[in-house]
């Protein structure tokens, strides 16, 4: 053949032609990302604990005989004198583990496994020391009505063990029947024919069974408002926020139907008719819900982590928040600025949380001076903000208190002619003073 023959390859066609398949890439992308969120939500965590142990000399090597005064020119020496040490490991966390009773193991039904829920559940197991218990399996408690229990475990094998804490002796239990299930008061010692033990609350008046739900209705509306959210990009801003905010609206509703908290707000007629920009109190997930239902289409300054959770991220992404870095605060200043600057001008609010992450109840953190800074440069009116969400839906907590969120918005706090400092300290003010009275 001919080389002439042969056809040049064409790399401007060959981009376009691979570019032209752009959806498949994205719908690849977007299952990879699932898949990868899937398999780390299904293996199971492994933890390691290393330690770090300095033996140092038994005599200063400046303190000698000769020597009046050890002369340290380089700091503080680590060597010093008579120090002996004894080191016994094993012996050392046996008493650890038995003192903090961390051989009694805290589970909750995960999606996929028994998911390890030490630290994370409202109340403590306290075991009789003077009688044997159930030793390696399972006991499963599900919380009632009328301050009830219903204890059930299941008997897979014919023999069991007992153990007696306090003396380590151990006995032989043979269950006469191949499961366990009978209902207990909570206040009360909870005797069964292999172990006894009482429930100590360390918060009173949750209600166990309305979490499930909960969480369910809040997951399912994820995976079906983050599609959602990429196939409404071609849409005007507002009207894709005003579709968005269908699942804030939705979580507000689902949390009252399932866990019973509700709330008020006070000084709805506060509001200003022009953007303004928020400054509120943060300390849950809860008050970033209700804001997309009472104030106007609005914009948040968040940290940029958050746009890389798997869905949650994802739909925040497509509402164009002003999202920093919060280790360069010099750029995070200036981007809040410029960005924040922008969306007024487009009519869109600006959510600002001053302290920057949540804080517990009764918590008070140092107010950031972004808000006050884009108020005091744009001109635009601020609007102060105090709640008590933090009471009812706690950080980094599964669990929900029945109750009502008391949420109070403040008087406009006009910009024009006032330095950020006088702003912030204006806004501060009020909020505390406000969080007191809640």
């Amino acid at each position: 053949f001919d080389i002439d023959d042969l056809k040049s390859f064409d790399i401007k066609e060959y981009i376009f032609k691979v570019l032209s398949h752009w959806k498949l890439f994205l719908i690849m992308m977007i299952l990879g990302v699932l898949v990868a969120m899937f398999v780390n939500m299904r293996s199971q965590r492994i933890y390691t604990l290393k330690s770090i142990i300095t033996v140092k000399e038994e005599q200063n090597p400046l303190f000698t005989s000769n020597t009046s005064i050890a002369f340290n020119w380089g700091g503080s020496s680590d060597m010093v004198e008579n120090i002996i040490t004894i080191l016994k490991t094993r012996t050392h966390n046996e008493k650890v583990v038995s003192k903090l009773q961390y051989y009694i193991n805290y589970f909750q039904k995960g999606n996929f496994r028994l998911e390890d829920a030490y630290g994370n559940v409202p109340f403590s197991i306290a075991i009789d020391s003077v009688g044997f218990q159930l030793l390696n399996n399972p006991i499963k408690l599900e919380f009632l009505e009328n301050n009830e229990v219903l204890v059930s475990v299941d008997f897979k094998e014919e023999e069991y063990q007992l153990i007696d804490y306090d003396t380590k002796e151990k006995e032989a239990y043979i269950p006469k029947e191949t499961s366990y299930s009978e209902k207990h008061e909570i206040n009360k010692l909870i005797k069964t024919p292999f172990c006894e033990f009482t429930i100590k609350f360390k918060k009173l008046g949750f209600d166990f069974s309305k979490e499930e739900p909960f969480y369910i209705g809040f997951i399912l509306t994820l995976f079906v408002f983050t599609p959602l959210a990429f196939l409404i990009l071609p849409l005007p801003y507002r009207q894709r926020y005003l579709i968005m905010t269908g699942w804030a609206r939705f979580v507000i509703w689902w949390l009252e139907k399932t866990c019973q908290v509700t709330y008020q707000v006070q000084g709805l007629e506060n509001i200003p008719s022009q953007a303004a920009i928020v400054l509120s109190k943060h300390q849950s997930t809860w008050e970033t819900l209700l804001f997309q239902k009472i104030f106007p289409p609005q914009i948040w300054v968040l940290k940029r982590e958050l746009l890389w959770l798997p869905l949650f991220g994802w739909i925040l992404a497509t509402l164009q928040p002003i999202a920093i870095a919060r280790k360069n605060l010099r750029e995070s200043l200036k981007q809040i600025v410029e960005q924040g600057k922008q969306r007024l001008a487009q009519g869109l609010w600006i959510i600002i949380f001053p302290e920057g992450t949540r804080g517990a109840p009764g918590e008070k953190k140092r107010y950031g001076i972004g808000g006050a800074r884009l108020a005091e440069q744009s001109g635009y009116p601020v609007v102060p903000v105090a709640h008590n969400s933090g009471e009812f839906w706690p950080s980094k907590r599964f669990i929900k208190k029945p109750g009502t969120i008391q949420v109070v918005i403040g008087p406009v706090i006009d910009s024009q002619g006032k330095t950020y400092q006088e702003i912030n300290t204006l806004a501060e003010n009020w909020i505390e003073e406000t969080m007191q009275k809640l």
